[in-house]
């Protein structure tokens, strides 16, 4: 059991992410994205290192105008040539969301029309060192850091280094699927020496005997190659700093110092204690040894960790009132030695809390509560503005050994904070993974399909709808609909010719692929109907048979006249359509004018039930009508009843502007679990330029407390009668 859990733990960053440093395709983009940030990518020069610095004035403001002219960088004291230099500043977005919803929608539409330009979080949820009765303050911690943190520009992962699974989250934008990881978190750590000594007289013999010990290794051993293997992940990462932030208690090993217990207990003390000398620290040298890996690891990744100690609540005030509640007879004979022990224990898991942070750019709140809102804003204000240096390294070799470096400013008066050197990598580089694509798959969209993070290049817009399938499965249709303007045609006598390739995978929470599909479509068009395709772009759909569960969706593009690749994720919950009395699938969009896309390969399960191509869009003209298309599934055979469909449109404001109601009776099943297929349209003339959310519930008339519902945020504009392509409305 030991073994497999090391090994789920080693492993797990590799399972939910797919991509190690080194191989991967580039993110980037074609385009300018706002505040000119570097696009994030994970194409890396061997002999390039990157390094990010903070330039700070007298008054500790961060200076904003420098040139590349103006830095100087030194490895080992010999000046090194600059490969790049640019400056980030992340702007902190808020959620499009209505003023009445207490919380964000989740986007059913995911784009990439926009380069990945926000905020990198790994949470490392350490169940392995969080106390059972301190889950809650772990849990707040995290919940508090997403909340105040993650904006709609940011992507975030959760990952517990026990290796459960069950609570980590891919990468993600979506706070919901985030909060719900944290909140199946549970820590499960072991006693340490001191806690465990609660129930034993404080003599050599019994004192020295720390029956977990051998737990105790192992699972420090398992929280730093978690904390190791995440950081060489995210150095693969070009571009972006990226910020590691770990709540747990800490390792409790002293690798330097005596302990206060130590020194209690110590005959040639001659404040000793006479019982003797203590000594729990089993195996310290491998753990030492582990951290430092993982801090090599995130130098040579430019990884920064920060630690929050759920301690921070407490001051470990919850274990020492274990000390007061024991037998009368210990609190004159062993209260002192097993008070100084505990603080031993707090001393050195808050130590290397500490050190681990200090040791990579970062820091550890573990004192006042108070410092809890402020250290995220810190967090926060380091991830979003600094410059991200490049420089040719004059030293190349894969040696193993430590570079120091040194980042300085030509203009006087200007303080620099940069982290200090890194450990250059041993051996070959590692081959990069790749994802089980369909057959035939274009190296470029192998490559694309890699990504844990979008590629810009070839705009896309993919949305995804689960429906019942055959047997256990669903049929989810993945819709996607690419920007015309970008497809480069060539011409051929009378006619322009295209070809687009798509292809989309679905990824479970162990990172293994459980469906795919691709399509290739070659597009000899006339002249009047590539000026069309231009104008309006294209709408593709595929299908996947996909189990009940969560999944991240890869979806990329590559237009073969530009050679332009492009990819977007999706996160996708597919329901268990046929364990549930009543089910609904999910929501199709298309409208009178904005549906009036080509549709080169319609899904024959639609076909003909919407007045116009299935769409991506969530923009819409004031003069244009919305029409919407649903299942809903009803299990229930044992009674006669009805199943009441209503499609609603709230404004901004919560006041509800559109009402329509369809009752359906059991008897159109047939007796037989079936399904009410529903087409609804919404008329969108009455509603001004603004924000709505657009809901669809179903309740059945047997239990009024039964509902099901599907909600899509969507935008109208006050533009009437034009073609809508893929880079317009919201996502």
């Amino acid at each position: 059991m030991k073994t497999r859990r090391r090994r789920l733990a080693a492993a797990l960053p590799a399972i939910l992410f797919l991509a190690l440093a080194g191989g991967l395709p580039e993110a980037g983009t074609t385009g300018t994205a706002a505040q000119q940030q570097p696009a994030a990518t994970f194409r890396s020069q061997v002999n390039v290192v990157e390094v990010d610095a903070v330039v700070l004035d007298q008054q500790a403001r961060f200076v904003v105008d420098l040139r590349q002219d103006e830095f100087e960088i030194l490895e080992d004291g010999k000046p090194q040539r600059m490969a790049s230099m640019q400056l980030v500043n992340i702007p902190v977005e808020r959620a499009d969301a209505p003023l009445f919803a207490t919380r964000a929608i989740p986007p059913d539409v995911q784009t990439n029309a926009r380069p990945f330009d926000g905020r990198l979080y790994l949470i490392v949820l350490d169940d392995l060192h969080t106390a059972a009765n301190r889950t809650q303050l772990a849990r707040r911690i995290a919940t508090q850091f997403v909340e105040q943190n993650v904006a709609p520009n940011d992507l975030a992962a959760v990952v517990s280094t026990s290796g459960n699974r069950k609570n980590s989250q891919e990468l993600t934008g979506d706070r919901a699927l985030l909060l719900a990881a944290i909140n199946r978190f549970v820590g499960q750590k072991v006693a340490s020496p001191g806690l465990a000594g609660l129930a034993q007289t404080a003599t050599p013999e019994t004192l020295s005997a720390d029956s977990a010990a051998a737990q105790r290794v192992f699972n420090a051993r398992s929280t730093l190659e978690t904390l190791t293997d995440l950081a060489r992940f995210a150095g693969g990462i070009r571009n972006r700093r990226k910020a590691i932030v770990l709540v747990g208690e800490g390792i409790d090993y002293g690798f330097t110092t005596q302990s206060k217990a130590q020194q209690t207990l110590d005959p040639s003390n001659p404040n000793a204690d006479p019982r003797g000398s203590l000594t729990y620290d089993t195996n310290p040298r491998e753990v030492r040894d582990r951290m430092l890996d993982m801090v090599q690891a995130a130098n040579r990744g430019n990884v920064t960790l920060y630690a929050f100690d759920p301690r921070v609540y407490t001051q470990g005030g919850d274990d020492l009132a274990d000390i007061a509640s024991g037998p009368p007879e210990d609190m004159t004979k062993d209260v002192v030695v097993k008070s100084a022990q505990l603080q031993d224990d707090l001393r050195a898991s808050q130590d290397n809390l500490r050190t681990m942070a200090a040791e990579t750019g970062g820091f550890a709140v573990t004192g006042s509560p108070e410092n809890v809102r402020k250290a995220f804003e810190r967090v926060r204000i380091e991830n979003s503005n600094y410059y991200m240096l490049g420089y040719y390294a004059s030293n190349d070799a894969r040696d193993g050994k430590f570079r120091k470096i040194e980042v300085r400013v030509k203009r006087p008066g200007l303080r620099v904070e940069a982290r200090k050197g890194y450990t250059a990598p041993k051996g070959n580089a590692p081959a990069p993974r790749a994802v089980d694509a369909k057959e035939g798959t274009s190296p470029e969209l192998r490559e694309a399909l890699g990504s844990v993070l979008p590629v810009s290049g070839l705009t896309l817009r993919a949305t995804a709808a689960p429906f019942k399938g055959a047997g256990d499965n669903a049929s989810v249709m993945v819709l996607v609909q690419l920007s015309g303007r970008e497809l480069e045609f060539g011409r051929k006598g009378d006619r322009f010719e295209d070809t687009v390739e798509l292809a989309a995978v679905a990824l479970d929470g162990q990172g293994k692929t459980r469906g795919g599909e691709r399509l290739e479509l070659a597009m000899p068009l006339s002249e009047k109907m590539r000026a069309f395709v231009g104008q309006a772009g294209l709408v593709f759909q595929m299908r996947l048979a996909l189990p009940p569960g969560q999944y991240k969706l890869r979806v990329a593009g590559r237009d073969g006249g530009s050679g332009r690749v492009g990819s977007v994720l999706y996160d996708l919950e597919v329901p268990a359509f046929k364990s549930q009395p009543l089910a609904m699938s999910g929501l199709v969009l298309s409208a009178e004018v904005a549906g009036q896309v080509p549709n080169p390969r319609p899904d024959q399960a639609l076909k003909g039930l919407l007045p116009a191509s299935p769409i991506a869009a969530r923009a819409f003209a004031a003069s244009d009508t919305l029409s919407l298309l649903a299942e809903i599934y009803d299990n229930d055979r044992a009674r006669p009843h009805s199943v009441v469909i209503t499609t609603t449109v709230r404004g901004d404001d919560g006041r509800e502007l559109f009402r329509q109601a369809d009752q359906r009776s059991s008897a159109e099943l047939a007796g037989g679990g079936g399904a009410y297929g529903y087409v609804g349209t919404v008329p969108l003339r009455e509603l001004g330029p603004g924000l709505y959310v657009l809901r669809v519930e179903a309740r059945s008339t047997l239990n009024p407390d039964l509902m099901v519902s599907r909600e899509i945020q969507f935008n109208v504009t006050d533009a009437a009668g034009r073609h809508l392509s893929t880079d317009q409305g919201t996502s």
